[in-house]
């Protein structure tokens, strides 16, 4: 099965070529979710999103971009309890 790993290193893209699979950097793996998104690819979108999650829980992007491919697929309940679920792990800000 190929897929996105994530890299915790400054390491560029490196296919491995047992697997298919590629490293990117974070902000780059986040990118990639968002394109594929943005070009109707949930399914390709969503392998990306996990993968992030997997790797950082609570990433507020990752989370989002779940979310949003549940809502895009017409399931309102579970765009919500993805939503839900990752507000304890997102950092608060504090009033000025």
């Amino acid at each position: 099965m190929s897929g996105i790993a994530m890299a915790a290193t400054q390491q560029p893209k490196q296919p491995n070529s047992a697997t298919g699979d590629v490293k990117l950097k974070l902000a780059d793996a986040v990118k990639h979710a968002q394109a594929l998104f943005a070009k109707g690819k949930l399914d390709a979108a969503e392998q990306v999103a996990i993968a992030i999650v997997e790797k950082r829980p609570g990433q507020p992007i990752a989370v989002q971009l779940l979310a949003a491919i549940a809502e895009k697929r017409g399931n309102a309940a579970r765009a919500i309890a993805v939503a839900d679920e990752s507000l304890p792990l997102v950092p608060r800000q504090r009033a000025s």
